[in-house]
């Protein structure tokens, strides 16, 4: 018997619409054409909404075509988190060395750890781990680093693939200033990154190979193929570690290689003062260490840079010159005391597009939810800096809080990861004809209710979605679904 080819969605929607509003639609209908995963219709608010669903299941083919989902009634459908940046292969050192600076961090922990990953069982036990952890998180995309080993970069591929995830996946590339047990020769770095490019283009399926060609009612809703196989679940991302580890030979060599490929391009910027100084000294003939990225053909509308905690304003003018994206990894940056991002600034004066990233395990943490928290923290941290000394805000309109807001953070953590990726026409929120990466997230734990139930009978959705902020955790998420598909439930969930 053929599986039903819609799914309605019944009950409270929330929906980042811009970064300072936020839509909660009480009583909502998400209609989901699951062949190609896309929402095919989006009905907020209906005067009869049990007359609406029962019309739209009979427009749409009645009881065997149509699968209708209810959530309860402390259920709420959120758009899939985005982790902008993360390091599959460092699970193993979440909560290990933060006692330590960057760079003594790298070589005494991260590359040994790394360097393991040559052995593919260990490889693929640690990939599987770090995929389904971050499923379980609520992270629908994720920007993973691998290691410089290709073979497992591509098993990394594999897990990704197989957990129904969708990903960009980066081979790492690491010519110079890198122990001996764990480097590339530059031409062999180039090489192997070929590979792995070919390997995941080679056995990555196009959305449009996954939906039948004989389905005619397919075809009317994908009106525009070339949007749909834009949007593969998963796909290459060149990946320099950072100018410090990479010679210039390897950085344009990667450069030419995204442009061949029409690839994005991940890597890391200014997180710490030492890095700074020290790429300073590798390439006096560049004005900064953006420059450095600029001079050799690394920045484009496709990059992603992670950090940028230490940027100057000049390098701030050229990363919104190139519509690079940021990764802001708060939790990373308290845990190596790399400093705070000025985010508020990135947003309000630059116009730079911003996402969250765990970054594992420079961060502790797997879940973008407390990269939400650590971004409101860190954002308190610069302003209470400021008011003591008398600075100039970031923001000083009536019309923008100084601080992140819980609302902001939550487009940060959805939409604003899909502008750094360069994807926000077909994914970040909910829309007719996006995707539908989406959450049912459950705040029914007893820790969202007041602990003296007669003083807070009634709590509001804006109120429970501000404790899930700030309280919530993979136990909140209900359900996963990724292109229409639920790849994860918990048990015991509808």
């Amino acid at each position: 018997m053929a599986s039903p080819t819609y799914q309605l969605f019944v009950g409270c929607v929330v929906n980042p619409t811009t970064l300072t509003q936020l839509d909660i639609e009480p009583q909502s209908i998400l209609v989901v054409h699951s062949p190609s995963g896309t929402i095919t219709d989006f009905i907020s608010s209906p005067p009869n909404l049990d007359a609406t669903v029962d019309q739209l299941c009979q427009r749409y083919g009645g009881d065997s075509q149509v699968t209708v989902v209810r959530l309860k009634p402390d259920q709420f459908l959120l758009p899939g988190f985005i982790d902008t940046h993360i390091h599959a292969s460092q699970f193993a050192n979440m909560g290990l060395g933060y006692d330590m600076p960057l760079l003594d961090w790298l070589s005494t922990y991260t590359f040994p750890e790394e360097a393991k990953f040559l052995d593919r069982d260990y490889a693929q036990r640690m990939y599987r781990t770090a995929v389904k952890t971050l499923i379980q998180h609520g992270t629908t995309t994720a920007v993973y680093y691998g290691t410089i080993f290709t073979d497992t970069c591509c098993d990394l591929v594999d897990i990704v693939r197989q957990n129904g995830q969708r990903a960009w996946v980066g081979k790492v590339n690491m010519d110079r200033n890198s122990p001996q047990y764990y480097v590339e020769d530059t031409q062999q770095s180039l090489d192997e990154t070929e590979r792995f490019i070919r390997y995941v283009q080679d056995t990555t399926p196009s959305p449009l190979d996954l939906i039948s060609s004989t389905d005619s009612a397919t075809a009317s809703v994908v009106s525009d193929q070339d949007d749909v196989a834009s949007l593969p679940l998963v796909m290459p991302v060149i990946t320099p570690r950072f100018v410090g580890s990479c010679s210039s030979k390897l950085m344009q060599g990667l450069a030419d290689m995204a442009v061949k490929y029409q690839l994005p391009v991940q890597s890391h910027l200014s997180e710490n003062l030492a890095e700074v100084a020290w790429v300073s000294k590798l390439h006096p003939e560049c004005t900064s260490y953006t420059d450095v990225y600029r001079t050799y053909g690394l920045l484009n509308t496709r990059t992603v840079m992670a950090h940028g905690v230490h940027l100057e304003p000049e390098e701030i003018r050229i990363l919104k010159e190139h519509d690079v994206g940021m990764s802001h990894c708060p939790n990373s940056n308290f845990g190596l005391c790399s400093g705070i991002a000025p985010v508020r600034q990135w947003l309000a004066e630059a116009g730079l597009n911003v996402g969250l990233g765990t970054d594992i395990s420079g961060g502790s943490s797997p879940s973008i939810i407390d990269a939400m928290r650590q971004a409101m923290v860190a954002s308190r941290i610069l302003h209470m800096r400021a008011e003591h000394s008398q600075l100039p805000c970031a923001s000083d309109s009536q019309d923008e809080s100084p601080v992140l807001t819980v609302n902001e953070v939550l487009y940060l953590a959805t939409m604003g990861g899909a502008q750094v990726l360069g994807w926000s026409h077909r994914l970040g929120n909910f829309a007719v004809g996006k995707v539908f990466d989406a959450l049912i997230c459950d705040v029914s734990d007893p820790s969202f209710e007041s602990p003296v139930p007669v003083l807070n009978p009634v709590m509001g959705w804006t109120k429970r979605l501000e404790k899930f902020v700030y309280l919530g955790g993979s136990q909140n998420i209900a359900s996963v679904y990724v292109q229409g598909r639920c790849i994860h439930r918990q048990s015991g969930s509808t």
